[in-house]
């Protein structure tokens, strides 16, 4: 069992949420485990429309109920309901979630209030709802944003395996969390590495570059910017991407290096997992 965070100290788009889908498929694809991917965005559909088609009728193979994604109006709104009736177990946590690949990979879409104050108050229960789905899955991995209460914000870090922390690739970035690292002991966690949102292998702050400015021992997670990914995200179609790429026989170019880096993210949460035992 294993909570993975994915978060970020930025005032500007990291990546964090494409971030977070891009590995939880990945490792839905390449590992044989059982993965719940939660978003906490609020009013932000992006997480439900990058694997679903909005408002389409054809049939996908590969989830475990087709029916589940066209008539699906529970998400974390019907688990809150269960939680604040004291009517929650690890046992219902699958009935509010929404499945992609079958035993696999399922996800949990936000509650869909407009209202930021009301949001805001429904979030208190998040920590509790990945404590339990941590029970019912093999990985649960957290797209933590900063909507989210402080309490509960802070506490989904506190009961988090490992935090990934977003960056954006360029110096004021990098130098931002090097004064964070400096003047707070949290950002010397051992359970903390760092991320690469929007990556391009041309710049100068490359991964091992932005790790050896740092002083990190763990070269930072890298997730390319990837024009056909995005597209896909946008369409409802991560898993036709994903395979398709993954059926490559000759793996260069932008999708084999895409595809490369997050493999290589992937054996680094991996290697993490084993010298941290969680």
């Amino acid at each position: 069992m294993a909570i993975i965070t994915f978060f970020n100290k930025e005032q500007k788009e990291t990546g964090q949420t494409l971030a977070s889908i891009a590995i939880a498929t990945t490792y839905g694809i390449e590992h044989n485990l059982s993965i719940l991917l939660v978003t906490t965005d609020f009013n932000d559909d992006t997480l439900d429309s990058s694997y679903f088609e909005q408002k389409r009728n054809s049939f996908n193979l590969f989830s475990s109920n087709n029916k589940m994604q066209n008539n699906f109006s529970t998400g974390a709104e019907g688990l809150i309901r269960m939680f604040a009736a004291n009517r929650a177990n690890a046992e219902i946590i699958k009935s509010y979630t929404k499945p992609v690949l079958h035993d696999r990979l399922d996800i949990l879409i936000p509650p869909k209030t407009t209202e930021i104050k009301e949001f805001r108050e429904l979030t208190k229960f998040y920590p509790s709802i990945i404590e339990y789905a941590n029970k019912a899955y093999d990985m649960v991995i957290v797209d933590l944003s900063k909507d989210v209460r402080q309490d509960a914000y802070d506490r989904i870090l506190e009961i988090s395996n490992l935090m990934i922390l977003m960056l954006r690739q360029n110096q004021k970035s990098i130098e931002n969390f090097l004064k964070l690292k400096m003047s707070d002991e949290f950002y010397n966690k051992k359970d903390l590495i760092l991320g690469i949102g929007k990556y391009d292998n041309v710049s100068s702050f490359t991964a091992k570059n932005v790790g050896r400015y740092l002083r990190e021992k763990q070269i930072p997670l890298t997730i390319p910017y990837n024009i056909k990914y995005s597209d896909s995200c946008s369409k409802g179609k991560v898993i036709d991407y994903f395979l398709a790429t993954n059926s490559l026989t000759f793996k260069e170019g932008v999708e084999g290096f895409f595809y490369d880096e997050l493999r290589r993210d992937v054996d680094i949460i991996e290697g993490a997992r084993i010298i941290q035992g969680f």
